[in-house]
């Protein structure tokens, strides 16, 4: 029986990009974040849902288990420049929140390194 060698290939970052609890959405604010040790809030905004009508205590079916969760602050998923990524607003309306913050965030990761 004779093994393959597998040779590792090398990886080059050239950017990154995302969107973290706690305002993290930069390698400085991450860094800075951990270096405090700091826990990032998991209060649910109250944009997001009424926590008081799912959350009682009681570990109840048919409501939660915890009382908060990680949430991303200051993010307004309303707030997608459409025509910059070429899409109608019919279009845009219908995607997934997510999807929206991911153009963003992806288009974030290009830009660091400055492929615009």
């Amino acid at each position: 029986m004779t093994r393959k060698k597998y040779k590792q290939k090398s990886v080059t970052i050239v950017g990154f990009a995302y969107r973290l609890p706690g305002g993290n959405d930069s390698p400085q604010r991450l860094w800075e974040f951990s270096k405090r040790g700091e826990f990032a809030s998991s209060k649910v905004p109250k944009i997001r849902f009424n926590i008081d009508g799912h959350y009682d205590g009681s570990h109840r079916p048919g409501t939660m288990r915890q009382n908060g969760g990680m949430f991303l602050e200051h993010v307004d998923l309303a707030e997608f420049d459409a025509s910059f990524f070429e899409f109608g607003g019919t279009k845009a309306i219908a995607m997934d929140p997510n999807q929206r913050q991911i153009f963003e965030v992806v288009y974030e990761g290009l830009e660091m390194p400055g492929y615009q």
